[in-house]
C-alpha cells in the first residue's frame, strides 16, 4: 500500500517521461510507446478496435465481467444501451466527419 506522501510511484512515472516529451509539459508515463500504432482512418476499423477493447475484460486470461457492458470501467454499455458510464467520456461518433468518411 502506497502512503501519504512517499513518491516513488510519480517518481517511476516520471522516469518514464523522455526529454522530448518533458519539453511539452509531459510529466508522467503511465503507457510504454508502441512501434503497433495504427492510424483510425474508417468508421469500420474504429468499431473494430472498439469492440476488441469492450471484449477483451470479458476474454482470455481477465475474465473480469461476464458480458462488455457488465465491466464498470468499459464504455460498453453507452454504445449498448445509451447509459452513461461512470467516468466522463465523449462518443466517437462525435469526431467522425461524415462529408469524407469512407
Amino acid at each position: 500500500m502506497i502512503k501519504h506522501g512517499d513518491n516513488t510511484l510519480l517518481q517511476t512515472l516520471q522516469a518514464g517521461v523522455t526529454a522530448k516529451d518533458r519539453t511539452r509539459g509531459k510529466k508522467h508515463a503511465i503507457w510504454k510507446d508502441s512501434f503497433d500504432v495504427k492510424e483510425c482512418r474508417t468508421e469500420k476499423f474504429i468499431l473494430q478496435k472498439l469492440h476488441y477493447i469492450h471484449n477483451n475484460p470479458c476474454t482470455g486470461k481477465w475474465k473480469l465481467a461476464d458480458s462488455p457492458d457488465k465491466y464498470l470501467h468499459s464504455s460498453a454499455s453507452f454504445y449498448m444501451f445509451s447509459r452513461q458510464p461512470p467516468f466522463n467520456m465523449q462518443d466517437y461518433r462525435d469526431f467522425i466527419d461524415y462529408t469524407t468518411a469512407e
